[in-house]
């Protein structure tokens, strides 16, 4: 009777199951801490809109209506980054961009650059539902 490909040699990272045990916890707690990054980011943009919508700040000063503006467009990125997350598309992105010379920026830098591009991808959801679509 042959082996199963588990207790083949080489089948796992340094020959033993506990490695890939090991592995599979660490993305799993990598995917949770970024979902619940994404979710809590999500809850505080919500709370600001509600806030400001309901207080009526938005109609008083340009400012108030500029951030309601970004936390309303915000939620769907944010969903849209979850959802990358949970599926895999971000990783495979994140991948196939490694030669790219963001990655050779330093972290912060990185962060920065990842907001700005948020915002510009919010403020052209936005702009595109309120003035295409009508909504």
């Amino acid at each position: 009777m042959q082996k199963s490909w588990a207790f083949q040699e080489g089948a796992f990272p340094d020959g033993r199951p506990e490695a890939m045990s090991d592995y599979a916890t660490t993305e799993k707690e990598t995917l949770i801490k970024h979902v619940r990054n994404y979710s809590i980011v999500g809850s505080i943009a919500v709370l600001i809109y509600i806030i400001l919508e309901l207080t009526g700040l938005t109609n008083k000063h340009m400012i108030f209506e500029n951030i309601s503006l970004y936390c309303e467009a915000l939620i769907p990125v944010l969903i849209f980054m979850i959802m990358a997350h949970t599926t895999g598309l971000l990783n495979k992105m994140q991948k196939r961009n490694k030669n790219s010379k963001i990655a050779e920026l330093p972290k912060p830098v990185q962060v920065i650059i990842a907001a700005v591009v948020a915002f510009v991808s919010a403020a052209v959801i936005k702009l595109f539902l309120t003035h295409v679509l009508g909504l």
